[in-house]
């Protein structure tokens, strides 16, 4: 199965595998830079003149660090709510497939991506499990694995597996680095996959820490709209 971007399988001791966590290591670093900088801006009295008047940080004040407005999605055969602030399109190799639906909020530091799976990359993942294995585990357990390949695991602390409370079939993660870099903010990775018909989709919410914190909801609400 290809595995593009961050989720390729490495080579020990080859030049490849030293290019690509040079590579993973100024990307982290970037994503880090935005969400200081978002941050700075949220936490303080008095934000920079540049970022006093956009909208994605005035509303997300007004509602006491929630999202207010949402638009309809759609992605790979699914659709949902997604908050208007995540509307700017990117190309950070944070999901598995070249195609798959991703947003983000330069001004929040936050990035938000859908991957979905069908029958014959789920039959693929299956045959590296045990006989039996629930495929929507499957599925959840090997994205999680691949994204904890991109992180140091000295520096993380990973939540335990959970059921999506309410009607969505699915499962939740969390992924949290532990220490504070000299070039930004620690980040949360919000991991989620649930089941639709015949297919699974992956669901990633990435932001600070702090953030994390208050909008851990509003990803929850996202799901919860899923159908």
């Amino acid at each position: 199965m290809e595995k593009p971007g961050i989720l390729a399988e490495f080579v020990p001791g080859s030049t490849l595998q030293s290019c690509i966590f040079l590579y993973l290591g100024f990307m982290k670093k970037g994503l880090q830079l935005l969400s200081l900088l978002a941050l700075s801006t949220l936490l303080c009295g008095c934000p920079p003149e540049t970022y006093k008047n956009t909208n994605p940080l005035k509303e997300l004040r007004a509602n006491h660090y929630h999202f207010k407005k949402v638009s309809r999605a759609y992605a790979a055969g699914i659709h949902f709510l997604l908050p208007d602030a995540l509307k700017n399109s990117f190309k950070q190799d944070i999901a598995y497939h070249d195609n798959s639906f991703m947003r983000s909020s330069p001004e929040l530091g936050i990035y938000f991506s859908v991957d979905a799976f069908d029958d014959n990359e789920t039959g693929t993942i299956l045959e590296s499990y045990a006989a039996g294995t629930d495929s929507l585990q499957a599925v959840h357990d090997f994205f999680m694995s691949t994204r904890l390949k991109t992180l140091s695991e000295s520096d993380i602390d990973v939540s335990v597996t959970s059921r999506l409370s309410g009607k969505t079939d699915g499962l939740f993660s969390t992924v949290q680095e532990k220490i504070e870099y000299t070039y930004g903010e620690p980040m949360t990775f919000q991991i989620a996959t649930i089941r639709h018909k015949q297919a699974f989709y992956v669901f990633q919410f990435i932001c600070s820490n702090q953030l994390a914190a208050y909008l851990y909801i509003d990803f929850h609400r996202i799901l919860q709209s899923a159908h």
